[in-house]
């Protein structure tokens, strides 16, 4: 049982150096390395994390191996206790990666891309004076960029450039919008 431990530990292992040393030479954008593909979503966005990566596969591989290579070298428990003890090390591992590499990706890949339902309820600026029975324009700021996108008054009266509003809600790429009491 030990070979197969330490087997599972060298694969993934050396994986990681390879995946490492391609990534390094090629840069980090290269297609030479291994990609994580798949998706989990993360308020940042889409984060092209899956639990079926070959960075986590190598992972489990490594703390598999790892932890079995100790229990079965130091402890000497029986093959299924020392079976049981590797596949936790192995979620162990590849877990920790998972929950690492989610959070960033989460950092580097958080764009200023925003969901009209992140908005609704935030305030902005009428930059182009908004007719009771037509479009206008606001201006407002999301994830640090300052955004320009077409509104209509919820309630059907004008609102004056420079007013301050609440956006309500959104439909077919306008946002529907009230006039803050001044």
């Amino acid at each position: 049982m030990g070979i197969v431990y330490f087997i599972c530990f060298l694969v993934g292992f050396v994986y990681a150096l390879v995946s490492g040393a391609l990534g390094h030479f090629f840069g980090g954008d290269s297609h030479v390395h291994l990609d994580t593909s798949g998706h989990v979503g993360f308020d940042g966005g889409d984060a092209g994390l899956s639990i079926a990566s070959p960075t986590l596969i190598a992972a489990f591989l490594s703390g598999f191996g790892g932890a079995g290579l100790i229990a079965h070298n130091l402890y000497g428990p029986s093959p299924g206790v020392s079976l049981m003890i590797a596949i936790v090390g192995g979620l162990a591992v590849s877990g920790g990666a998972y929950l690492l590499l989610g959070l960033l990706y989460q950092k580097t890949q958080a764009g200023s891309e925003f969901r009209d339902d992140q908005v609704v309820g935030r305030s902005a600026e009428v930059s182009l004076a908004i007719p009771g029975d037509g479009v206008g324009e606001i201006v407002f700021s999301v994830k640090g960029s300052r955004n320009i996108a077409p509104a209509r008054s919820e309630d059907g009266k004008a609102i004056p450039k420079h007013s301050t509003v609440k956006i309500t809600r959104s439909g077919a790429g306008t946002f529907y919008v009230k006039k803050l009491q001044e």
